[in-house]
């Protein structure tokens, strides 16, 4: 997911939280399982 990766990259160098981006990747992470839907 490059994309997904790209955010989180951006988000990091704006100097967010490591709780608020690991709150992201869970979020994305669910988008993407519900998608799937396993």
């Amino acid at each position: 997911m490059p994309g997904i990766r790209r955010n989180a990259d951006a988000l990091e160098q704006v100097g967010l939280p490591d709780s608020v981006l690991c709150n992201i990747y869970a979020g994305n992470a669910a988008k993407v399982v519900a998608r799937l839907d396993i």
